[in-house]
């Protein structure tokens, strides 16, 4: 099944497994193929300190397995944004998806931090990893929860695994509508599983594009511009 992503700062549309972009807007992109999310709104207006620029998960939004479930995605940070920064879902509350932030309050003399988890729609449960500085370099955040486990993966490198005895706060059954939202960097290799995957399967194509008949992948947004 195709997904299909809308930008809100563009008038494209992309597909999670090819991207089909106006010939006008490539200029606004790296040859790295990648998306940028910056302090620019389509009329080239300068926004400080947030950013609008948002991608729309359009074509019936999945949701993700609430027992066990996969989030992957490459980002490359630049320097701006205030407060939390959406990377994959909505938000941090309790009822927010699956959802990958980053949240660099700065002056406040805390490091950064990756924010991850979700909301079962009375609480939120939401873990915090202080990344420290990270930008001008890509670096690849992997997610992955199962009934009794959540695992954050940076570089495909355990950072954090939490473990549970009580299994039954599930996520909320809220759908994956967004990427970005007040996010400043690049973005590339968005995936969503509804499995969790384990380290070795998420190095393996760390780096390479995944087959698309891998069992449990359900969305993966390549931002591949060649097309």
């Amino acid at each position: 099944m195709n997904r299909y992503l809308l930008y809100l700062f563009f008038p494209i549309m992309l597909s999670a497994d090819d991207v089909i972009v106006d010939q006008s807007s490539l200029s606004q992109y790296q040859t790295d193929n990648c998306v940028q999310f910056d302090h620019f709104d389509y009329d080239d207006e300068y926004l400080f300190p947030l950013t609008p620029d948002k991608i729309k998960l359009t074509d019936e939004p999945i949701i993700l397995n609430r027992q066990s479930y996969t989030q992957e995605v490459w980002i490359y940070k630049i320097s701006g944004g205030n407060g939390p920064q959406n990377i994959i879902g909505n938000g941090y509350g309790q009822n927010s998806p699956p959802s990958i932030l980053y949240i660099d309050y700065a002056g406040d003399g805390e490091p950064p931090k990756i924010v991850y988890g979700y909301g079962n729609g009375r609480r939120k449960f939401f873990w915090e990893l202080e990344i420290g500085y990270i930008n001008s370099q890509w670096i690849h955040i992997a997610v992955t929860k199962d009934p009794t486990n959540i695992i954050i993966y940076i570089n495909g490198e355990v950072m954090e695994h939490l473990e549970w005895a009580n299994p039954i706060n599930l996520p909320i059954a809220s759908p994956q509508v967004a990427l970005g939202g007040n996010f400043v960097g690049k973005m590339d290799n968005v995936r969503m599983w509804d499995v969790a995957r384990t380290q070795e399967q998420i190095q393996q194509y760390m780096y390479d594009d995944v087959p698309l008949d891998e069992p449990g992948l359900v969305a993966n947004y390549t931002m591949d511009l060649n097309n």
